[in-house]
């Protein structure tokens, strides 16, 4: 006799649906990383922007070239907000993908412990039959022997 697990569709199902959430989960958390990379990189442009802005102060640069720093610098900081708030929704997004990840895996998981704990209940089973089977032969062979 074999084992089946009734809810094995199921089980097959949810397995299905985390292991999708779970790529769906690191995309998320690419995006975050690659958010969070471009506003290091766009924090390094300012910082070389600033220094550049600097040199041109004491090397006596004309004002419209001044100005001109002043506004890239200026658009840099909007950039960089405008990925702040790009990576708040990121992380929101990510944390909303883990939570619905953490519901499919204890979804999962709850299936898993229940076909594991009926399988050990099957194995449990057939090793009681099986032993019946045994004793049964048992008693017939000695109830045989002794009518001999």
């Amino acid at each position: 006799m074999t084992f089946r697990f009734a809810l094995q569709v199921l089980l097959r199902l949810k397995e299905s649906q985390e292991h999708q959430q779970r790529l769906v989960l690191e995309q998320a958390n690419a995006k975050v990383q690659g958010c969070q990379l471009r506003i290091a990189q766009t924090d390094e442009k300012i910082e070389a922007s600033k220094r550049v802005r600097q040199h041109s102060l004491e090397d006596g640069v004309r004002s419209a070239e001044i100005l001109f720093l002043e506004l890239c610098s200026s658009r840099l900081a909007g950039h960089r907000q405008e990925m702040e708030k790009e990576l708040t929704q990121l992380r929101e997004l990510r944390n909303t993908c883990l939570q619905t990840y953490q519901r499919l895996h204890r979804e999962r998981e709850a299936l898993d412990t229940l076909r594991s704990s009926q399988l050990q209940r099957f194995h449990l089973e057939e090793a009681r039959r099986e032993q019946k089977q045994v004793d049964d032969f048992f008693l017939l062979r000695r109830e045989h022997l002794r009518r001999r």
